[in-house]
């Protein structure tokens, strides 16, 4: 059986699972697609080990850092309006 899959699911783990399945990865999906420059000019200004450190972290727990920040930022708008 070929399969064809979407770009976005690309990868040697996409190919591994549709091999566990039986299924014969069509070539497309062996390679990556081609980089567009646009977006890895901004991925080089990006530290993505925020993102990562956020993903480690339950729903609950994100929605907590959240909540913090924004209390955080209630008290700076409070002492701004004090010092005018």
């Amino acid at each position: 059986m070929r399969v064809r899959i979407s770009e976005w699911a690309t990868g040697p783990a996409t190919a591994f699972r549709l091999a566990k399945m039986g299924a014969m990865p069509d070539e497309s999906i062996l390679t990556p697609p081609e980089r567009d420059p646009v977006i890895e000019a901004y991925k080089a200004g990006v530290d993505r080990t925020l993102f990562r450190e956020m993903l480690k972290l339950s729903p609950d727990e994100r929605l907590r850092r959240i909540e913090e920040l924004g209390r955080f930022q209630e008290e700076l708008r409070k002492a701004g309006r004090a010092l005018r």
